[in-house]
């Protein structure tokens, strides 16, 4: 074995290292948290996790400034606490919504720009609304989108988008980054979000966020109703409904 490929041994390893440690915390760290449990250098784990977050395993709060598993760890680990509530709760609360309101619901977080769905349930008999979006939505198009950007301050969404066009999908969608800071500083005040025709023509959202132990918004629930132009009339119904069943799992372990 050479000095190369000993090396990159060393670095796969403290890589894993702090994985295992934002693993076993449970609660975002900060990087010098990390360098404690670790025992790795605070510049060593700065590059570390400069990678990691490159590539989605660990999420960084920009306001924190605390480190969190990211969902590409999420996905590959499928050990962490979220991973369970999903399984084991927020599945059935999933069901429970679509079948009481003939909605499609999902329950997602943001990445980067877009939010990967990670959860779905529709009731049976009901033609499926958003057919080719199961997996990603773009953020600024959707309820779900503007609940999870609440989580940044208006400069961070102001950057996050810097490079990003915002796609239009109907003469609807958010066509300016000021309009979207204006609606998710709506969003912020009223605790929910709305979409209208924005990411598909008569489609209307409606998302709650998720709010984790240190007050971080990385999760939230969409409803989805078919054929609506308008705010349903049980709209209101809808949205308590979902925001009880949302602080009845708020005490879930973030992973990003």
């Amino acid at each position: 074995m050479n000095d190369s490929t000993t090396s990159a041994g060393r670095t796969v390893e403290r890589g894993l290292d702090v994985l295992e440690c934002l693993r076993e915390a449970g609660t975002p760290l900060s990087l010098t948290e990390i360098c404690q449990t670790t025992n790795l250098h605070p510049a060593t784990t700065h590059r570390i996790l400069a990678v990691l977050e490159r590539r989605n395993y660990v999420y960084r709060n920009a306001r924190s400034r605390r480190y969190e598993l990211g969902f590409r760890a999420y996905y590959l680990g499928q050990t962490s606490d979220a991973m369970l509530v999903t399984a084991e709760r927020v599945r059935p609360a999933l069901q429970q919504l679509a079948t009481e309101f003939g909605v499609t619901a999902s329950f997602g977080a943001r990445e980067g720009t877009r939010v990967i769905l990670l959860a779905q349930a529709q009731p049976a008999d009901m033609d499926h609304p958003l057919a080719g979006l199961e997996r990603y939505v773009d953020a600024h198009a959707s309820a779900i989108g503007k609940v999870l950007l609440t989580g940044l301050d208006d400069q961070d969404i102001r950057g996050l988008y810097r490079d990003v066009p915002l796609n239009r999908y109907t003469r609807r969608t958010i066509g300016s980054i000021d309009r979207l800071v204006k609606e998710v500083a709506l969003t912020r005040e009223q605790g929910h979000a709305t979409d209208v025709g924005e990411l598909r023509e008569n489609l209307f959202g409606m998302a709650v966020p998720l709010v984790n132990q240190v007050g971080e918004i990385n999760l939230a629930f969409w409803l989805v109703f078919s054929g609506a132009t308008t705010a349903p009339r049980n709209l209101r119904v809808a949205l308590n409904r979902t925001r009880v069943l949302s602080e009845q799992i708020s005490e879930y372990r973030t992973v990003g």
